[in-house]
């Protein structure tokens, strides 16, 4: 295999521009068992107002029924989506509150030893309070546990 990125990682959209505004929101489920870490990409479009909580969640079916902890970084308030600010910190199982401020992108950081033995899916949950507020995720797999030029894919 060449050294490409698509070649060492499997992109996934997971969840389209979509509307805050009809509730929680749940992009797909993802499949880690192949792989030893996922990236999660998040991004927040115009902002109208209010906050939301967003957790990630584990399971050993696609249900995902267990807050996991993890990692995240930010986009700084003052950039917007343009620069993560600070370094990485924890995600605690509890979320974290988002919103107040457009064009906000986050990156969430899950490795395989942050699910249990048993628990090879993952998923980012929104809990919204925002309002006319765009919301999208893509997932990059990486660290394949069998690497090839084509995955296969790891949605449910």
């Amino acid at each position: 295999m060449g050294a490409y990125f698509s070649e060492k990682n499997n992109i996934t959209g997971l969840l389209d521009p979509v509307s805050s505004s009809s509730g929680a929101i749940a992009p797909h489920v993802v499949n880690m068992s192949n792989y030893r870490r996922a990236n999660f990409l998040v991004y927040l479009g115009a902002v109208g107002g209010g906050t939301g909580v967003m957790t990630v969640s584990a399971g050993t079916t696609t249900s995902v029924g267990t807050a996991i902890a993890c990692r995240y970084q930010a986009s700084s308030s003052a950039t917007g989506a343009e620069v993560l600010s600070g370094t990485m910190t924890t995600l605690p199982a509890a979320g974290i509150t988002i919103g107040g401020t457009a064009n906000m992108f986050y990156l969430i950081e899950v490795l395989d030893t942050d699910l249990g033995a048993t628990q090879p899916y993952v998923a980012v949950r929104i809990a919204t309070g925002l309002t006319t507020t765009l919301i999208s995720c893509v997932a990059i797999l990486s660290d394949a546990r069998y690497p090839q030029a084509n995955f296969a894919t790891a949605l449910t």
